[in-house]
């Protein structure tokens, strides 16, 4: 009996000196040797990261990456595989500007070391900052010919700079701060393409779903491109490569076209394929999942977001244009005000709470915290496209084969462009 007590006496000190072991070897020094905690860096940049690892212990892999407060990576990954227990090295981590969906203060680099037994992690924390966005310029889409487009890219002082010319009809475009991009769809051929503020080459392409291959309509969302497809769907790409990343199911009846995405629910207005009500479907913004819809007989001309939750319809019923509150959780109209005496044609946001808007010549600002009218502007020709430039508190004019740039609130004409063909659209270039 006591001979047992001695062995199992002994098993136990072996035990819990192996434990010790374990413990001793489990835990590697990780240490950020630069940069220094809280150091700041303003956005695009590289960050060289320097760091020192002492182990017993064999290791697998190092991770380092930068992370947001949620531990969701800023960066891509780097992994390194040491051949020694001890690594001293460097990486740099290439970081884009920080959309508003992963914003999220504070910042930490994260290294992850795993070894045979487990994973250990360290922190740093940094303070990182956007750049102040700029006003590049502009980029004119024209009908050079028979199924030609010419793509003109002008500076910020309305010089141009260059054209590109690509096959098609102009149908949809907007442009992408994420990508510094131009993204364009167009029928014969029906593609969406995205193209280079800086040297107008092609970045990606696109193309729809049979047997109805036509883009209704498009919205760009951070870093993210939103097409409306005639097959009845809406799909989201990445403004940077083009890779699918979001998908509704088809409503094989109906048509989507304007979008407008908040923060929680992605919603747009659909037109019947054959007869009966228009309606506004609104989804889940995580999931693609339908949440509502709502039947209208108005004709949607634009929407655009004022929270998580509620949106502007701006529309026209037969003869006069209305702007409404609507609210997409309850699924309800809160609120309906009447355009005076024009039909809604073009839509441009100067802040939270200003928009401009235009019919075929007159130029007005809807406060839509009072809910009141102020024409500012008539024109001499019809508009075709018409453009806010926050940064620069100027109202971009495009008209059949002019385009002018007028100052707000002073409404002074800076800059006038003629153009030998016919202008389809104008977007702005922004940047940092």
């Amino acid at each position: 009996m006591k001979l047992s007590v001695k062995i199992l006496l002994i098993v136990t000190i072996f035990h819990i000196a192996s434990c010790e072991q374990h413990d001793e070897i489990s835990k590697p020094v990780i240490e950020i040797l630069s940069p220094v905690e809280n150091q700041q860096y303003i956005l695009p940049d590289t960050v060289t990261i320097e760091f020192d690892v002492k182990h017993n212990s064999i290791i697998e892999y190092i991770k380092v990456s930068i992370d947001n407060s949620n531990y969701i990576p800023l960066t891509q990954h780097e992994f390194i595989y040491p051949s020694e227990n001890n690594f001293k090295g460097k990486v740099k981590l290439a970081l884009g500007t920080l959309s508003n969906s992963i914003k999220k203060p504070p910042y930490y680099i994260h290294i992850t070391v795993g070894d045979l037994n487990d994973i250990h992690q360290e922190y740093l924390k940094v303070d990182l900052k956007n750049s102040e966005l700029k006003n590049k310029g502009f980029c004119l889409v024209v009908d050079k010919g028979v199924d030609v487009l010419e793509l003109c890219y002008y500076n910020s002082e309305a010089n141009l700079q260059f054209t590109s010319t690509i096959e098609g009809n102009y149908e949809y475009s907007e442009s992408s701060i994420t990508s510094g991009s131009i993204i364009i769809a167009t029928s014969l051929p029906h593609l969406c393409r995205s193209f280079d503020f800086m040297n107008g080459e092609l970045k990606w392409k696109d193309e729809p779903q049979l047997p109805y291959p036509e883009y209704t309509g498009i919205k760009v969302d951070e870093d993210l491109v939103y097409l409306s497809t005639s097959i009845g769907r809406i799909i989201g790409l990445r403004a940077v490569g083009g890779l699918k990343a979001f998908t509704t199911k088809v409503l094989p009846d109906s048509i989507p076209n304007n979008i407008c995405v908040t923060s929680k629910y992605l919603i747009a207005d659909f037109t019947p394929r054959n007869s009966g009500m228009n309606s506004w479907v609104s989804y889940h913004k995580q999931t693609g999942s339908k949440f509502q819809v709502f039947q209208t007989n108005l004709e949607t001309i634009d929407i655009q977001s004022i929270d998580n939750s509620k949106v502007l319809f701006f529309c026209n019923d037969l003869s006069k244009g209305v702007i409404i509150t609507f609210d997409i959780e309850s699924n309800l109209i809160e609120q309906t005000v009447s355009a005076p005496d024009i039909l809604v044609h073009h839509i441009s946001r100067i802040d939270n709470n200003n928009f401009i808007l235009s019919d075929e010549r007159s130029i007005l600002v809807f406060n839509q915290h009072n809910n009141s009218f102020t024409k500012i502007l008539e024109t001499e020709f019809d508009i075709i496209d018409m453009k806010y430039d926050t940064i620069s508190n100027q109202i971009n004019l495009a008209y059949n084969n002019m385009t002018e740039i007028i100052s707000y609130p002073n409404l002074i004409i800076t800059s006038t462009i003629l153009s030998d063909y016919s202008i389809q659209a104008m977007e702005l270039v922004h940047g940092y």
